[in-house]
């Protein structure tokens, strides 16, 4: 999995390999700005690399993105369990 992280010379993307106990750390690009550098991660594990459209708020809120949030309340009991 790619992964962003700052360092001096600016947003570098790569990915972390562990061999014989120890990790490392490839480059695969630098980039001048968090979001050209979350745009290339996002393109590397298999996204379009375009900029994100919705907010983390947007797609939580929604009934369909999260059924556990939003759930019919008139089939529970007062203790929150489910009735059969």
């Amino acid at each position: 999995m790619y992964v962003y992280k700052i360092t001096e010379a600016g947003w570098e993307v790569g990915h972390y390999t562990t061999q014989q106990g120890e990790t490392h750390w490839h480059t695969e690009t630098l980039h001048k700005t968090q979001q050209a550098a979350i745009q290339r991660v996002n393109y590397l594990n298999g996204g379009t690399g375009q900029p994100q459209t919705k907010t983390y708020e947007t797609w939580t809120t929604s009934p369909y993105k999260n059924p556990y949030k939003y759930t019919n309340t008139a089939n529970r009991t007062q203790n929150g369990k489910r009735k059969i």
